[in-house]
């Protein structure tokens, strides 16, 4: 099997300004009337420090989305995700999925990143936001993820144990919702796929029966095949998901 090809980052470049990454694209143009989200600059991070040899334009990205979710991040430890072309804040601090994907950055950045200055930055802000917790299983999922990438790296961090196992207590309540069950593994929405903390694989967190599936989401399923447009991690052979999914993006 041959090496997978290194990532490009030009178009990310291209979809960047000083002040962040823009959110929407008309083709390969930015939208900037649409402005910036703290859910995208978060992922801009996770994917600049992870690049093994980064170059000055992909450093310059890890400084950028970093100041990004330090301008996001509220006193509290909670986040703002919206800003608009001129760089206004457009919402309040919530610990919504934008808390947990700026923790799984922090994390990552904190354990990855080349820089010293970047990992020590990553690090104060991992432990203002790892106060909290978040009373949406997703949202702790992703901050879990974080969470586990710190203590790959710092084995004794605290703040990051104890989030891990606020999110285990969580994430293991999820099947006890027999009403109305959150059928993660199956939706085509990327956005709303639950990570996993534990082994960052595709086991499912939850199975949901068809009959329960169908009355939830039956008006909006269309059926696609493993050849289709199914995402990577679900199961194989038919399934069954949202119609007119946006580009896959965790």
């Amino acid at each position: 099997m041959s090496a997978a090809p290194p990532p490009r980052f030009d178009h990310l470049l291209h979809m960047t300004d000083a002040r962040g990454t823009f959110e929407h694209a008309k083709l390969t143009d930015p939208r900037p009337e649409h402005g910036y989200c703290t859910d995208d600059m978060a992922r801009v991070l996770v994917v600049s420090t992870r690049e093994p040899y980064p170059d000055r334009a992909v450093k310059d990205l890890v400084a950028l989305s970093l100041r990004f979710l330090g301008d996001a991040q509220g006193l509290d430890g909670d986040y703002r995700n919206r800003m608009s072309e001129r760089g206004r804040w457009e919402d309040r601090p919530t610990l919504e999925d934008c808390w947990g994907r700026s923790v799984w950055a922090l994390g990552t950045a904190a354990a990855q990143a080349d820089d010293d200055w970047v990992r020590q930055v990553a690090v104060a802000q991992f432990e203002r936001a790892a106060r909290r917790r978040s009373p949406w299983p997703r949202a702790m999922a992703f901050a879990a993820v974080g969470a586990a990438e710190l203590l790959a790296a710092k084995p004794d961090h605290r703040e990051a144990r104890a989030l891990l196992t606020a999110a285990g207590d969580l994430l293991q309540t999820l099947d006890d919702n027999t009403v109305w069950p959150w059928p993660e593994i199956t939706l085509m929405w990327w956005a709303q796929k639950q990570p996993s903390p534990w082994s960052m694989s595709a086991t499912p967190l939850i199975q949901v029966p068809w009959d329960d599936f169908m009355s939830m989401a039956g008006p909006n399923l269309c059926r696609s095949s493993k050849a289709g447009f199914s995402p990577p991690g679900n199961t194989p052979g038919w399934k069954f998901s949202m119609w007119m999914p946006p580009p896959i993006r965790c």
